[in-house]
């Protein structure tokens, strides 16, 4: 029985068994299904309830479906999917819930659906709830894909490249700011401090690298686990660290150049004592800042596996609010307030008359 687009608003709840071949519910404005509407449709093959305005599919929609192969649920704003609202379809090949938000989303979820091959989503993140299944849409969030934790040949490339010209550069730099005197002794430990900053981006990135080979054909199977892993959560928090590390740092220095341009013959100079408290200030600031999600899981949620990478950008409503306003008070606020400083004191040395 095929219904596409009769501008029904609702589904007479007594249709009985001859009906069976009824399949096409989908671009009718539905807003509601009566709990019982399948009961008698135990011979139903595909399912199409998508393009309509349901808000709630009742857990017990579907216990009689068991032979259903297809099922289409696009397009709906359906308020909450239940964790047991797929467990009839044990013979499911393929569910389509695009445009559908599934904020609770789990792994119990689709645990039942063992012959499912096909599953399309909304956000290419739900695919990691469903590790099992041949084909998931869309395939790619632009960093990593179904098959690899980095998408592309490119990225693949160049995170060895800058992961070893970071490591290489810097330890070079220390190194040589080790081996050959300098006057500012000061600046010197500033430029270490920065290099070491600098060195731990460098790592992350050699562990992303290294994951990305680990799980090179079939990453899928493995993200959730991977997401939620311990090693997820530490090497994020490196890239966090490195980053707000050295944005402080440099915009320290550039404060102390400042000063030193804008007053030549006052006494602002740090000294030895006072360069290194300023330093370990910057570290201290940036480990709480970098391990404080670790803190209150229930407020941050999974604050550094909501991609691939475990970097914590938060943008999608779908994330906890804590998280989400955490990200963008760090990324948006400390880091921009640090830049637009380091250019303002850039600028400022250059023009501001000498005192």
């Amino acid at each position: 029985m095929f219904c596409s687009a009769w501008g029904g608003s609702g589904v007479p709840s007594q249709i009985t068994e001859k009906y069976h071949l009824f399949r096409e519910l989908n671009n009718n404005g539905l807003l509601s299904l009566h709990p019982d509407l399948f009961v008698h449709f135990r011979y139903l093959e595909r399912l199409d309830l998508s393009i309509n305005q349901i808000l709630d599919l009742p857990p017990s929609l579907f216990h009689n479906l068991q032979n259903v192969r297809q099922l289409n649920v696009s397009n709906n704003p359906l308020t909450r999917v239940y964790e047991e609202q797929f467990d009839s379809f044990i013979n499911l090949q393929s569910l389509s819930m695009e445009e559908v938000e599934i904020p609770n989303i789990s792994i119990r979820m689709f645990g039942f659906l063992s012959n499912l091959s096909h599953i399309y989503f909304k956000r290419f993140e739900y695919c990691t709830y469903s590790p099992n299944v041949r084909s998931c849409k869309p395939n790619t969030d632009g960093i990593s894909s179904f098959e690899n934790l980095l998408a592309n040949i490119i990225l693949r490339v160049f995170v060895w490249v800058v992961a070893f010209a970071i490591c290489f550069g810097n330890v070079f730099v220390i190194c040589l700011r080790s081996c050959v005197g300098s006057e500012n002794e000061h600046h010197t430990m500033a430029i270490k401090s920065l290099c070491c900053a600098d060195c731990l981006m460098g790592v992350y990135l050699f562990f992303i690298g290294a994951f990305d080979v680990k799980y090179c054909g079939e990453y899928n199977r493995h993200a959730h686990v991977w997401m939620e892993s311990l090693s997820c959560q530490l090497i994020g928090s490196l890239a966090l660290l490195s980053t707000e590390v050295s944005v402080m740092i440099l915009t320290y220095m550039t404060l102390e150049k400042y000063v030193c341009i804008v007053f030549p013959f006052h006494h602002y100079r740090a000294g030895r004592k006072r360069t290194l408290c300023s330093l370990m200030s910057i570290w201290a600031v940036g480990f709480v800042l970098a391990f404080a999600p670790f803190c209150d899981r229930h407020t941050f949620g999974n604050f550094y596996g909501r991609n691939g990478v475990c970097f914590p950008l938060h943008s999608e409503q779908a994330e906890k609010p804590g998280a989400r306003c955490y990200s963008t008070g760090i990324f948006l606020g400390e880091t921009f307030l640090g830049f637009f400083h380091l250019i303002r004191e850039k600028g400022w040395g250059n023009f501001v008359p000498r005192y």
